[in-house]
């Protein structure tokens, strides 16, 4: 889909086609497409237009969960040799929706996947929930328009407060989430131990307390001794020299 203009300047009464190509999906979506009258000391203005989703987009973009797998020696070995049957030879005339498909459906057999869609070194805590994630989205979502707003130099003083009270106001809301997940959890957890002793409750406290002993001053000393031991100290003997 192509979609265009015409461009006039003033004084040399000349003309320049401005064109936006998009996809046919896109096409549908570009909403308020206009030439801005600014002028950028260019042959061609500033072209201003608009992408407008649905809702159900936005949402399913807000919930969207990144997936990940736990990549071993084993599971690599086998996704090589899926990789050799499903994609040699016939990748290259597939789309890239079903690339992705295949690729995604062989790390599913290969490996296992971490919870959450967080890394295999990187768990969530226990009182993490949906909740706070969409608000966590929303908090980074508004600082990264405020850090643009204050980029620009088009953004007038009343727009950037506009933005930082949008960005303290969900800042606010994700603290307020946080602290109620985490009372519901604990709880939970109170409630969980009396019933199972050694579960989560008893995993969450030990992964808090563990923290060893530090070693006193005379393994200390004995430890120093043994990395670093004591010699006696060489005398070497000085011999003057002797002229030829």
């Amino acid at each position: 889909q192509v979609r265009s203009g015409q461009v006039r300047s003033g004084q040399v009464r000349s003309s320049n086609i401005d064109l936006t190509i998009t996809s046919n999906g896109l096409a549908d979506k570009i909403k308020n497409w206009k030439v801005l009258p600014e002028e950028n000391l260019s042959d061609h203005r500033d072209i201003y237009f608009e992408i407008c989703k649905t809702k159900e987009e936005n949402e399913a973009r807000t919930k969207r969960v990144r997936k990940s797998w736990k990549i071993d020696g084993e599971g690599l070995n086998i996704y090589r040799e899926l990789v050799r049957k499903e994609i040699s030879g016939r990748g290259r005339h597939w789309s890239t929706g079903t690339l992705m498909q295949k690729i995604e459906e062989m790390c599913n057999s290969s490996f296992a996947t971490c919870r959450g869609g967080h890394p295999a070194h990187k768990r969530p805590v226990y009182w993490w929930n949906r909740d706070i994630a969409e608000q966590r989205a929303k908090c980074l979502k508004a600082r990264r328009t405020l850090g643009r707003g204050r980029k620009c130099r088009k953004t007038t003083s009343e727009q950037i407060q506009q933005l930082e009270d949008r960005y303290r106001m969900t800042k606010k809301e994700l603290r307020g989430h946080i602290k109620k997940a985490k009372q519901t959890a604990w709880k939970e957890l109170i409630e969980m131990i009396e019933e199972d002793p050694w579960g989560k409750g008893y995993k969450v406290a030990m992964g808090k307390f563990r923290k060893e002993t530090p070693p006193s001053k005379e393994e200390t000393k004995e430890a120093v001794k043994k990395l670093f031991p004591r010699r006696e100290r060489t005398v070497w003997q000085k011999e003057p020299c002797q002229e030829k």
